[in-house]
């Protein structure tokens, strides 16, 4: 029996299917796993601006506060994760593999679709304190206005992951990815950036559960996030695409999701 498809797996942009999934037999190859690891990241970003885009024109007016601190989340997450990219993990794969300009690409994506990104995160920040002026199709339309580019960005650097195999062993991904993953943790407030990340994946319907352990968060840790440091900004999470224990759910303002 085929599973149940959410309206925010595919709009406006379809989550990605991974490398480990697409390239099994390169399932155990150190660029593979980074790249695959980065695909739940950008799926992640997906997942929920893919709820935004959907809920914003149908949100009640009583719910308007939550959710513009809710969107403003993801613009924070995006900006942090660019950031943190530029400034450490780029950084460190041009200086092992010897090519300057090695992530270019990815770094003018970046400054293209933070053009967009900074209109939607000044509007929002425009009615934060009067949240009854906001305006679901307003935002909608800014986020019209580089959901191609974020898309495009989203699934080329996870090519350009894929295509740093051809450096062999140059590049130490596996001390990379885990000096930024610290990094971008130790930078996280438990309070908000990682609540959006847990409760925007799924565990275990996303192709078949095979990554049901990403993050490497413990148990204990994961329950405390979603079920204690929850109740901060409480408000805000009932607009994620999944719940506390990683299972997808209807979005309740998604239109039919």
């Amino acid at each position: 029996m085929e599973r149940k498809r959410y309206n925010w797996e595919e709009t406006p942009i379809p989550v990605m299917a991974t490398p480990q999934l697409k390239y099994p037999e390169r399932a155990a190859d150190i660029y593979t796993r980074a790249a695959t690891a980065m695909c739940l990241v950008h799926n992640m970003f997906i997942r929920v601006f893919n709820s935004i885009y959907l809920q914003a024109q149908h949100v009640p007016p009583s719910e308007y506060g939550n959710f513009i601190g809710y969107a403003l989340l993801f613009y924070t997450n995006l900006e942090h994760h660019h950031r943190g990219e530029e400034e450490r993990f780029f950084r460190r794969i041009a200086e092992h593999c010897g090519e300057v300009g090695v992530m270019e690409r990815e770094v003018g994506q970046h400054a293209e679709l933070h053009q967009g990104l900074e209109m939607y995160a000044e509007y929002l920040r425009s009615v934060q304190s009067q949240p009854s002026k906001f305006s679901g199709t307003k935002l909608v339309g800014i986020m019209d206005s580089f959901v191609k580019v974020m898309e495009a960005h989203l699934s080329d650097e996870i090519s350009t992951l894929l295509s740093l195999t051809r450096f062999g062993d140059k590049i130490d991904m596996t001390t990379i990815m885990h000096e930024e993953g610290e990094k971008s943790v130790a930078e996280s407030s438990l309070l908000e950036d990682v609540p959006m990340l847990l409760l925007n994946l799924d565990r275990w319907r996303f192709e078949g559960g095979l990554h049901k352990g990403f993050p490497p968060v413990p148990g204990p840790m994961r329950w405390l996030v979603c079920n204690v440091f929850t109740c901060w900004n409480w408000g805000w999470w009932k607009f994620a695409t999944c719940d506390g224990r990683g299972m997808p759910r209807e979005l309740p303002y998604g239109a039919g999701s």
